[in-house]
């Protein structure tokens, strides 16, 4: 918005009047004075006193200079109109009205371009608008006799007509020449303030280089960049901030930018202030003809972090290429769709192709194995819509030449910035000889080694799931529990391998007996169990039970003796509400009580039959005989560290090789003896042995090996804790025996230790004063209270196997494993797991940090005549042991 005069502070007032003095149009009145003086001296103008002259050109100046001050720059168009009449009417009236015709124009001409150069303006419309009111107001005073003029009138009239003329000619030319300069000013300016722009704000450095090499111009991004103050930019030579590789091609991309226009690009390193390098996209034009130039115009683009970028990029590229190409375990690039993209050597090794690029092209379920496919393609399908970021399966891939062969297949997908699945990337690994010998674990676990038949625990679960069933289908089930008669006469005179021929033998014949859909496992020693499903009734299966007889009853060629056999049968129906523990108890008691009757014969169970008290009572004779009679053996399985795999020690098992019914588990007389009080001595007798063959153990192993010595547990029933000479008696074993104390493990149930408490604290207190260690056994099946729990000096707790079944498939299983590791943990106890089985129970022990574990899946309970003189750490050798002495 304009500003008055009044508005202006003092120093721009100052300012103004300065610049109006010193106007280079101010000068002009000076040479006008000197034309006009010597015009006069010579008689070309009439002889008019100097001083009036030089005052109407004094008062001019006096004039305009006021008017500049009064109105500055910006006050809309009072000024240059103000300027432009003052001038012309002061100066052209009083040459006019004093006759100076010729220096009329001068006058004018003066006035006309002080006023455009004041303004900058085209101002000729009003130079010639006061013109003409100067010559009317002359002819007015002359008319009105205010003036006089020297020439006469007619002339004086046509002198200023030609005057006015020639003015107004001369105004136009002034005007027009002046406009297209300040337009022409105007663009330059304009153009130089966008450049400024441009090159001061711009990232990009731009500099100009003379023919030499040297910069003569540097944007302010060379010091913002570079860090170079612009001082010592200019006249620097270009070549002295490169990289001494780069100087000679950039010297060749000067020489191909040496035509004039021709724009020549490359990259190059240039030093930096502090001495780093920078990468720089370097375009150069040549602008050597263009006079305001004269030199190559280089722009310098900073590329340092996309050079970065792509070294990373490069470096992660070959990284991948190694690790995919080079990797010695099968890699594959697949399309959202399934298709195979790209694979590595291994992965068409692995599939019998002769090079890689066989498999590309080919869908995912081609390779895969037509039972797999359908899992395969629910994961491709999951895949292609974006459900899931990968995914791990084992599954079997079919090779060239047609054979299987099982992998652990790991999946990645990788996705685009929108989230959309790329490809994804699959390692695959060959786990064909693992999947073998962890099918082959698995057969072992759940299969009888010597016939090949299911064992106990699998038989029991077959079991449980069938009349889980028959409550659905409502179809009968029965369970026939066979046992061969007198066997343990047979297999101590004709010796084990005879016994074992023979159990081969009748194995076999029971399998040929068998309806389709039948079940044959065997329990141990000369015991099978026969599930029959759908049985139509109670005669039915007594006619499967009498066949079976009929078939175990022919002779049977062992060596070279032929051997008559019989076998007594127990059968019990499964009624609504039995479980599969209480079938086999029914068809075991039943089959008991087949033996009662005479052998060779079946019987059905009945409830009024009690078998059971028949059982019981026969045990608990027989029992009070086993001691006297020797027939009380120890089996010893050993115990291992998880985090280290070494046998650190055994627990003693007791087994009655019973003489008419073979070697029998605790399960089948702990009872009975605990019931009697004969668990007393049996445990007594136990230790001893234990102890006596573990110091034996040790001295062997002393001699052999720096290793720690081997540990001894040993069960305490309850009442041996509440034998008041228990501490005594255990101190006169260990001191007989000559086993070190601390090689010791007494094992107690929980609810032996919630049995008259301060007395068992005070008992095994007195153990643990020994050096003896205490452990509580099947933790987790009794009723013990974590209060006193506390207050028992024991060391270890022992999870129950009934938890270590489910581990790693039924998640309360492994929660109440998990829960006891860290409760043993929390109390600085070790943690020990018993019954392991499978190798995913091995796994997820370690995974959950337990520290010892013992099981099938590690060792088979053994006599010490079968371990030998020195336990083998390795646990395959134990395995092959096992099976050489089933």
């Amino acid at each position: 918005m304009a500003q008055t005069q009044a508005h202006l502070p003092a120093t721009s007032r100052r300012v103004s009047a300065r610049r109006a003095l010193l106007s280079p149009v101010n000068l002009i009145p000076f040479p006008v004075f000197g034309v006009i003086y010597v015009a006069r001296r010579y008689h070309f103008v009439a002889d008019q006193p100097m001083w009036l002259i030089l005052g109407a050109l004094v008062v001019t100046q006096i004039v305009t200079t006021g008017l500049a001050v009064a109105f500055p720059p910006g006050t809309a168009n009072a000024r240059p109109r103000l300027l432009l009449t003052s001038q012309i009417m002061l100066t052209g009236l009083c040459v006019y009205t004093q006759g100076w015709g010729a220096l009329l124009a001068v006058g004018f001409v003066f006035a006309a371009a002080t006023a455009i150069h004041s303004e900058g303006s085209p101002l000729a419309v009003w130079a010639m608008v006061c013109t003409a009111l100067t010559v009317a107001a002359g002819e007015t005073a002359i008319a009105l006799g205010w003036l006089k003029t020297m020439v006469s009138e007619p002339e004086g009239h046509g002198l200023a007509v030609l005057e006015v003329a020639g003015t107004c000619a001369v105004i136009l030319i002034l005007a027009y020449n002046q406009r297209e300069k300040e337009r022409v000013e105007g663009s330059l300016r304009q153009s130089e303030r966008r450049f400024r722009a441009l090159v001061q704000h711009a990232s990009d450095i731009i500099i100009v280089v003379e023919a030499d090499g040297s910069v003569s111009y540097a944007s302010p991004a060379f010091e913002a960049v570079l860090g170079y103050p612009t001082i010592e930019s200019v006249g620097m030579l270009a070549r002295s901030i490169m990289d001494d590789d780069d100087v000679p091609r950039f010297a060749h991309l000067l020489e191909g930018a040496s035509e004039a226009g021709n724009v020549a690009r490359t990259e190059a390193r240039l030093r930096h202030h502090d001495g780093s390098w920078r990468w720089f996209e370097v375009t150069v034009t040549n602008l050597f003809d263009d006079p305001s130039v004269e030199g190559f115009v280089a722009n310098l683009r900073d590329i340092s972090e996309r050079k970065q970028s792509d070294a990373a990029l490069r470096q992660a590229q070959e990284v991948f290429r190694h690790a995919f190409d080079d990797a010695g375990i099968g890699m594959t690039l697949v399309d959202p769709s399934g298709r195979i993209i790209r694979t590595n050597e291994a992965l068409a090794k692995m599939l019998g192709y002769e090079r890689d690029e066989e498999l590309v092209g080919m869908e995912v379920v081609e390779i895969t194995h037509p039972d797999d496919r359908d899992r395969t393609e629910q994961h491709v399908r999951r895949i292609e819509l974006g459900t899931t970021d990968g995914y791990r399966m084992e599954k079997r891939l079919v090779r060239a030449d047609g054979e299987t062969v099982w992998v652990s297949l790991t999946v990645s997908v990788v996705q685009d910035d929108t989230g959309e699945p790329m490809f994804s990337i699959g390692q695959i690994e060959d786990i064909s000889e693992r999947k073998a010998f962890s099918d082959r674990l698995q057969y072992e676990a759940a299969h009888d080694a010597m016939t090949g038949l299911l064992n106990r625990a699998s038989f029991t679960d077959r079991v449980a799931a069938v009349l889980e069933a028959e409550e659905v289908t409502g179809r009968k089930a029965a369970v026939l529990f066979i046992d061969l008669d007198h066997f343990k006469i047979i297999n101590d005179s004709l010796g084990h391998a005879a016994g074992d021929d023979l159990l081969a033998t009748v194995s076999q014949r029971l399998r040929l007996a068998l309806r389709p859909g039948d079940l044959l496992a065997r329990f141990g020693g000369d015991e099978f169990v026969l599930l029959c499903t759908n049985v139509v009734g109670e005669q039915a299966v007594a006619t499967i039970a009498q066949r079976l007889i009929s078939a175990i009853s022919d002779p049977i060629l062992v060596g070279n003796d032929e051997v008559f056999v019989t076998a007594s049968i127990g059968i019990a129906v499964a009624n609504k509400g039995d479980t599969a523990e209480m079938l086999l108890r029914h068809a075991d008691a039943a089959m008991y009580q087949a033996k009662h009757d005479g052998r060779a014969r079946a019987a059905l169970f009945r409830p009024d039959h009690h078998g059971s008290a028949v059982a019981a009572l026969r045990t608990g004779n027989d029992l009070h005989r086993a001691l006297d009679r020797d027939e009380l053996v120890l089996h010893y399985q050993p115990i291992i560290e998880l985090r280290t795999g070494r046998v650190i020690g055994f627990e003693a098992l007791m087994r009655w090789n019973h003489p008419e019914r073979g070697l029998l588990p605790p399960s089948e007389f702990i009872a009975f003896a605990e019931e009697t009080g004969l668990i007393v001595p049996m445990g007594m007798w136990a230790l001893e042995t234990a102890c006596r063959q573990t110091a034996h153990w040790q001295r062997i192993r002393d001699l052999t090996s720096n290793e720690p010595p081997l540990t001894i547990s040993v069960n305490l029933a309850a009442r041996q804790v509440a034998d008041r000479t228990l501490a005594k008696t255990v101190a006169g074993i260990i001191a007989h025996t000559g086993i070190s104390p601390g090689a010791v493990v007494l094992e107690l149930t929980e609810n032996t230790l919630m049995q008259d408490t301060s007395s068992t604290i005070e008992a095994l207190q007195a153990l643990r004063s020994q050096g003896v260690h205490l452990s509580i056994d099947d933790f987790g099946t009794g009723y013990s209270s974590l209060s006193y729990l506390k207050r028992f000096p024991v060391e270890s707790l022992k999870i129950d196997r009934s938890f270590i079944d489910g581990l790693g498939r039924e998640s309360e299983d492994t929660s109440i494993v998990e829960a006891i590791i860290r409760l043993a943990h929390a109390l600085e106890l070790s943690a020990v797991a018993e019954g392991l089985e499978t190798p995913m129970q091995l796994e997820t022990l370690r995974t959950l940090g337990c520290d010892y574990a013992q099981g099938y899946l590690l060792g088979y309970p053994l006599p010490a005549e079968v371990i030998g003189d020195k336990p083998a750490d390795d646990l395959t050798t134990w395995q092959d042991t096992h099976l050489e002495h089933m």
